[in-house]
């Protein structure tokens, strides 16, 4: 995510669930029903979100788009460990926090990080003729 349509004021963030999330954490959509749950994304910017959003911001250990493409790329497990009958259930801290992330080394990392991500924005790119 690097941007927004949308902006809260102060005064709504101060009367609301939203909360500020850092940016390079890893978002994690908990409910929704179609392909909203389980879907992942990476916040380039600061930004608010409610409850139905879990962020994860990761120690120095780990790369945020290391762990944001290992998380995209989980999408069925995401789906299928969330509660309810696969139409209207929900992920939960508990079952994030389950989760087991394989972490090469942290150079490793990057380069793996920065390949998908230079990846996608390939992919995104508009076609020129």
């Amino acid at each position: 995510m690097t941007e927004t349509d949308n902006k809260i004021s102060r005064e709504g963030l101060n009367n609301s669930s939203a909360k500020w999330i850092e940016e390079g954490s890893v978002l994690i959509a908990l409910a929704g029903q179609g392909k909203t749950r389980g879907t992942a994304a990476i916040a380039r910017i600061p930004l608010t979100t409610n409850q139905s959003i879990a962020a994860i911001k990761f120690n120095e250990n780990v790369y945020p788009d290391y762990a944001f493409q290992n998380l995209d790329s989980r999408y069925d497990e995401l789906r299928n460990i969330s509660s309810g009958d696969g139409t209207r259930g929900g992920l939960n801290k508990k079952m994030l926090s389950d989760l087991e992330i394989m972490l090469p080394t942290l150079a490793e990392q990057k380069k793996i990080g920065e390949y998908f991500s230079n990846l996608d924005n390939l992919i995104t790119l508009p076609n020129h003729p």
